[in-house]
């Protein structure tokens, strides 16, 4: 039996998987230049020094989710690093596009939201 608990940040003992996927972002079919993906994340609430720092991983689908990118990582900032920006940049061009970001790490964590700067092509 499972009891709730607010100090903790495991299932059983095992990091909770957590997965956010995005809309699509399109542009009348016409192809978008993805400058950089922004996630607007709480960082810095690691409280073992022993532990590697946690790790936000962001992948992509260019057809509508049939198939996916590599996924690319940053950190989730490391102790007391409160104000971490994580960026993704250089993420190529596409007509229809879905994100994703996945983080697995037993620590205090939040997903405030998610930008992407982008720029429309002609074509």
């Amino acid at each position: 039996m499972y009891a709730l608990d607010q100090n903790n940040y495991t299932d059983n003992g095992a990091p909770i998987q957590r997965i956010r996927s995005f809309p699509h972002t399109l542009n009348e079919l016409k192809r978008i230049i993805y400058r950089k993906f922004i996630a607007d994340m709480q960082t810095g609430a690691q409280t073992d020094p022993t532990q590697a720092a946690p790790i936000l991983s962001l992948r992509w689908s260019d057809d509508r989710g049939a198939s996916w990118s590599n996924a690319i990582t940053q950190p989730l900032g490391a102790i007391g690093q409160f104000l971490q920006n994580i960026q993704f940049r250089r993420l190529g061009m596409s007509r229809d596009r879905v994100f994703e970001l996945s983080w697995s790490s037993p620590v205090m964590t939040a997903l405030n939201g998610a930008y992407v700067d982008v720029e429309a092509s002609a074509s």
